[in-house]
């Protein structure tokens, strides 16, 4: 049940974008490589939590194996939740990383960021 929080302390979360779905990558697989590419570099516990966004067309399920909470998962859940401390947040660009309050670690990679991976991957 996606709504029992408390046992996903330290657990690393990340709050993804509509990439694809936005035409800022090309399609979803490049989207998938650079999530994966994130957990790689950032997620330090083997423990992951997926947070799509609602405009997000992606099922993270074929792609991940961690817990997916779906679209229409309010984040604001985890917030209010005072039970639940997270180890580490990361996101692209995501402004909804500044009202987790309840997390040892919030990391904005920003889009020049992406802009970097892009640039990589065509090289």
């Amino acid at each position: 049940n996606e709504t029992d929080l408390e046992k996903y302390n330290g657990y690393d979360m990340i709050i993804t974008q509509p990439l694809s779905e936005d035409k800022i990558l090309n399609n979803e697989i490049e989207k998938v490589k650079i999530y994966k590419e994130i957990i790689k570099d950032y997620c330090k516990s083997n423990k992951l939590l997926i947070k799509s966004h609602p405009r997000e067309t992606t099922n993270y399920n074929e792609f991940f194996d961690c817990l997916i909470l779906n679209q229409l998962f309010p984040l604001e859940i985890i917030t209010f939740n005072k039970n639940i401390k997270l180890n580490r947040i990361i996101t692209i660009s995501s402004t909804s990383i500044n009202i987790i309050e309840n997390c040892k670690e919030k990391i904005f990679l920003g889009w020049e960021w992406l802009d970097k991976q892009k640039n990589k991957e065509r090289n």
